[in-house]
């Protein structure tokens, strides 16, 4: 459960190595790129795809948090699936 915005607010969708996100509130699916300024937004919350190694996953940082505290992001990997 993320910290804010709607309990679903999209999917993002791993394929042969490009990842996609389809969020409910736009209905179109788009190609996101790792490391880039892409970015999508879920209520306060602004999600980037990041590559580290041959690993994607998704970070999440919240506008909320101190950045006194250790850490202002959380990182989901997305796990490795075939496709056919």
């Amino acid at each position: 459960m993320l910290p804010d915005g709607p309990a679903q607010a999209g999917v993002f969708d791993l394929r042969a190595g490009t990842v996609a996100v389809t969020m409910k509130a736009e209905g179109a699916r788009r190609e996101l790129q790792p490391d880039s300024s892409d970015v999508v937004k879920a209520g306060r919350l602004s999600l980037f795809l990041i590559k580290r190694g041959d690993r994607l996953g998704i970070r999440l940082k919240d506008p909320r948090i101190r950045r006194a505290r250790s850490s202002t992001a959380w990182t989901i990997s997305l796990p490795a699936r075939r496709t056919a």
